[in-house]
């Protein structure tokens, strides 16, 4: 809808009010918000949601929030956002 979304200012928000590892991606126009942690799902999520909708722009708000326990990783150590799914 000509809103220009910036995904390092949706991570910088997030980041900065929970200690979790994430990743954002977008597929389909959707932006898809990956969180790692191996601690219990339900109130991370709800933190987060919190926190998102405290924090951000209702179109930088991403669509999907997923839990990974572990990013799968290449062997430089960089997240590989193909095994994401």
């Amino acid at each position: 809808n000509g809103y220009r979304i910036n995904f390092a200012t949706i991570s910088e928000v997030i980041s900065s009010k929970i200690d979790v590892n994430l990743f954002l991606k977008k597929k389909k126009n959707k932006i898809i918000l990956y969180i790692e942690t191996s601690k219990k799902t339900g109130n991370t999520r709800v933190k987060i949601k919190k926190i998102i909708n405290d924090n951000l722009e209702f179109y930088e708000r991403p669509d999907q929030i997923k839990i990974i326990n572990k990013f799968p990783t290449l062997e430089s150590g960089k997240i590989d956002n193909k095994k994401i799914k």
